[in-house]
């Protein structure tokens, strides 16, 4: 069915794109630039809004409100969880040729 297909469609686009997505998250994040990690955040959370990630989405969410809100105390554990998210989402997308 049409809805179905479509969702493949996005879930297999964002597994092409998420090694940059995983790049400028973590360039962001090592540079301290919070308006760069905010915005990767955001684009990432709107590729996989429709891919059925409820883990990575929650992750993803809980870190641009830690941005949103500066809760500096919050970030690193925030990033953490996504980062965490992502890579295991990486991890079962299997090996991407160099």
């Amino acid at each position: 069915d049409l809805p179905d297909r479509f969702a493949s469609q996005l879930f297999a686009s964002l597994l092409l794109e998420l090694p940059e997505h995983r790049q400028a998250f973590t360039s962001a994040w090592l540079a301290n630039d919070h308006a760069s990690l905010a915005a990767s955040a955001h684009r990432l959370a709107g590729a996989v809004a429709y891919c059925n990630l409820p883990e990575l989405s929650a992750a993803l969410a809980g870190l641009e409100r830690a941005l949103r809100e500066g809760d500096e105390a919050a970030l690193p554990q925030a990033y953490n969880l996504a980062s965490r998210e992502l890579d295991a989402l990486l991890e079962k997308s299997g090996p991407r040729e160099s």
